[in-house]
């Protein structure tokens, strides 16, 4: 699948997109997103939307990651984070989002050898 059919399918084409997706909510969640003055007010991002985005492109920051079996941990540092930011703690939900994107990281590198 090409950049252009990724983006229309999962909303980003390439891995530095979702990456620069994740440092957009960390610094903006959970309701410090900056108002578009060209936005409709149901398109204005929300923690949930950014969230739901980020989950949605999940198969592009997967795509390249060898270990298949390491992917359940970086969907629950996810996970983790986007509860900790719906429980009110943003400095947690900060860290594990930081954590999921250093695992993206590391699982698209691969492992480095012994």
């Amino acid at each position: 699948m090409d950049e252009r059919q990724k983006n229309k399918e999962y909303g980003f084409g390439r891995f530095s997109e979702y990456r620069n997706m994740i440092g957009y909510v960390v610094l903006y969640a959970p309701d410090e997103f900056p108002v578009e003055d060209y936005l409709a007010p149901d398109e204005q991002m929300t923690l949930d939307k950014a969230f739901a985005q980020l989950r949605r492109g999940l198969p592009v920051a997967y795509d390249k990651i060898k270990d298949k079996n390491a992917i359940p941990k970086a969907a629950e540092l996810l996970e983790a984070s986007y509860q900790a930011y719906k429980g009110g703690d943003q400095r947690a939900g900060a860290f594990l989002l930081q954590d999921f994107d250093d695992l993206l990281l590391e699982l698209r590198r691969g492992r480095p050898s012994k």
